[in-house]
């Protein structure tokens, strides 16, 4: 990527224990029903966090990490303007959803030496960090808490946007009968 990003997101995967729920109804000898609830766990890649502390099972072999290692983070430059002068309010910037992988991401970019010992490039566009500081190896056998961190990146493009111009900034347009008109649109479009 260049030098220059208007939103960068980290994107986070864990492996881990997942719950899963069934439900069937059950008749009972006195003519009523019951539900009877069968609970199922898997080992899943996902971007959501699993408590294995509020599962059913109380089983110590069902344990995950009690938090990611790395959270999902999104950052927003501080200034994004159109030429030099026109300032984008967060409002407008949050519409800015163009999103791409950042390419050829380097462990040697990581700053924290101790942290680059347990991860590697697992592609092009993200890193694997292994739970266990004793793997090092992706080749390895996956293990509850391992972790996919990726990168995606919102680069400056030429786009058209309809909006207010108030005090140098723009941001959202509100109607008379209480409205909003925002619109933005990626490449060079005419009000024709």
């Amino acid at each position: 990527t260049n030098d220059f990003a208007l939103r960068l997101k980290r994107d986070v995967q864990m492996y881990q224990w997942q719950e899963r729920s069934t439900k069937k109804e059950i008749k009972t000898s006195g003519g009523g029903t019951r539900t009877e609830t069968t609970y199922s766990y898997d080992k899943v890649w996902s971007s959501t966090f699993f408590d294995s502390r509020k599962f059913k099972n109380v089983n110590s072999n069902l344990r995950n990490p009690t938090s990611f290692p790395f959270e999902r983070k999104e950052w927003v430059a501080e200034e994004i303007l159109l030429g030099d002068k026109l300032q984008m309010s967060t409002e407008v910037a949050n519409r800015f959803n163009w999103y791409q992988s950042i390419e050829n991401v380097n462990i040697e970019d990581v700053p924290n030496t101790q942290l680059q010992q347990r991860i590697e490039k697992e592609s092009k566009s993200s890193f694997y960090y292994h739970a266990n500081p004793q793997s090092n190896n992706i080749s390895m056998t996956t293990e509850i808490g391992d972790t996919i961190i990726s990168f995606e990146v919102v680069e400056p493009v030429l786009i058209s946007i309809v909006a207010r111009l108030l005090d140098g900034k723009l941001s959202a347009y509100t109607t008379s009968r209480g409205g909003e008109l925002l619109l933005i649109q990626r490449g060079d479009f005419t009000s024709d």
